[in-house]
């Protein structure tokens, strides 16, 4: 099937559709990093390295809601590949209706419950009283722009569900530029404060996601549903949840342990926060391109799950491991080598303090980032064949690591304990989502017959 700008992943070369598939969901996962590590960049250069620990000491709680949001849309997603793969047109519209009766109401839910709690939320997190008044107006614009982010994700995870990873990519590079814009103009003209961030944030997912609604409304009607696509969801939606519930979960397990770490973090007073928040910045810029790789095995192997192709299934994981290992151990190397330049991007040469906290959090990741490649690769492929329990005991897993680490070292270790939680928790994880995943594909290999 390619047509309808969708792309199936059944057949043809196996790693070239998979790079092809990839390059564009790896570039608009840099872009969109890239305009979240601007937007750090703008409001530590403009407004003070106040206002950037009061934007950073937000990150974990922001990420525990969306995180919750792009892994119930991608589990959503996985369903909608497997119709795809099995060639059944019908199916795919019926589990694109089904994802947007479960986005509706989670956009319902999530806004109107997180924005009335906000406050309680950052006072859990000891939210610092020289940056908590900030803090709380950032948070508070960026949840109640919460369906811009959910639309973003129900849409983008459909494309690439039937192997259209260029229009998502499309969208985040124009709504990079334009929150890079806004930014700029709400900030440095308007003098909105850290204000003027979020809402140049919120207005570009919303402008995303409604890109994306027309362009799949003119160029893919087959994600477009039917009037009978909306009867009878309530089988499919249960499938959709059973995936995609778990994955959701894992997302916010995972912020959760980022909020344990935010909550020791700010023991440590803001310029350890700022000094994070750079850190983790750049961090996310190395785990991105290897993140990109769980989303398109996710594609991929839900695609061949549904038509019944194990061998290229395997085959197709293994590729993947070996090329994105190669590519994290080089970015790993890259920025380890440019760390004091990349630092001085964000904060004035004389804040020493900062810089020096902001080194010692990438001195532990980069070495160790290649370790990401066995999480993500796995991961996405299990959530392929539909598993969406495992991914989520390793979000478990990690959680225990980010939790169990900071609190019970940060006594003797300082803030290094905060340095080396993430780290352990890719290891653990790794272990676990590898392992399982080889004994899934010995287990069908063992029960069905190979095809290629």
């Amino acid at each position: 099937m390619a047509k309808d700008n969708v792309l199936d992943m059944t057949q043809g070369d196996i790693m070239k559709q998979i790079v092809s598939f990839a390059l564009p969901i790896l570039g608009g996962n840099i872009f969109q990093e890239l305009y979240n590590v601007i937007d750090t960049l703008i409001v530590g250069k403009t407004l003070g390295v106040s206002k950037l620990a009061a934007v950073g000491s937000t990150g974990s709680l922001l990420f525990f809601v969306i995180g919750f949001i792009m892994g119930l849309s991608g589990g959503c997603a996985v369903i909608t590949s497997q119709r795809f793969g099995a060639g059944d047109e019908a199916g795919v519209k019926k589990s694109v209706a089904a994802h947007i009766a479960i986005s509706a109401l989670i956009t319902l839910l999530t806004t109107v419950a997180i924005t009335l709690n906000t406050g309680t939320f950052l006072q859990w997190l000891r939210t610092n009283a020289d940056i908590y008044d900030d803090a709380y107006i950032y948070t508070f614009i960026m949840f109640a722009g919460m369906p811009g982010a959910v639309l973003y994700n129900c849409l983008a995870s459909s494309l690439r569900a039937v192997g259209d990873s260029k229009t998502p990519l499309y969208f985040i590079v124009f709504s990079s530029l334009l929150n890079i814009s806004l930014d700029l103009f709400f900030i440095i003209v308007c003098k909105w404060d850290v204000a003027g961030a979020a809402a140049a944030t919120v207005i570009a997912m919303i402008t995303s996601g409604i890109l994306c609604a027309i362009v799949i409304w003119k160029r893919t009607p087959i994600l477009i549903p039917k009037r009978d696509s909306w009867q009878e969801l309530g089988h499919i939606i249960w499938e959709e949840l059973k995936v995609g519930v778990p994955m959701g979960i894992q997302f916010s397990v995972i912020a959760f342990g980022f909020m344990v770490l935010q909550y020791v973090l700010n023991s440590f007073g803001s310029v350890a926060v700022a000094a994070f928040t750079v850190g983790s910045r750049v961090q996310s810029l190395m785990i991105n391109p290897v993140a990109a790789m769980g989303v398109v095995m996710a594609t991929y192997v839900g695609q061949n799950f549904g038509a019944k192709k194990w061998d290229r299934i395997f085959l197709g994981v293994r590729k993947s491991l070996a090329f994105t290992a190669i590519f994290t151990i080089a970015m790993g190397l890259l920025v380890w080598l440019l760390n004091t330049v990349i630092i001085h991007m964000f904060v004035d040469r004389d804040e020493q303090q900062v810089i020096d906290l902001a080194r010692q959090f990438l001195a532990w990741s980069c070495p160790l980032v290649w370790t990401l490649t066995f999480v993500f690769v796995t991961r996405g492929s299990l959530q392929g064949l539909g598993d969406g329990v495992t991914p989520m005991l390793g979000g478990f897993l990690e959680l225990i690591m980010r939790v169990a680490i900071p609190l019970g070292l940060s006594a003797s270790l300082g803030y290094t304990a905060v340095c080396i939680a993430s780290p352990a928790a890719w290891i653990t994880c790794g272990v676990l989502m590898t392992t399982v995943f080889m004994v899934r594909v010995h287990r069908m290999h063992a029960a069905m017959p190979a095809s290629s």
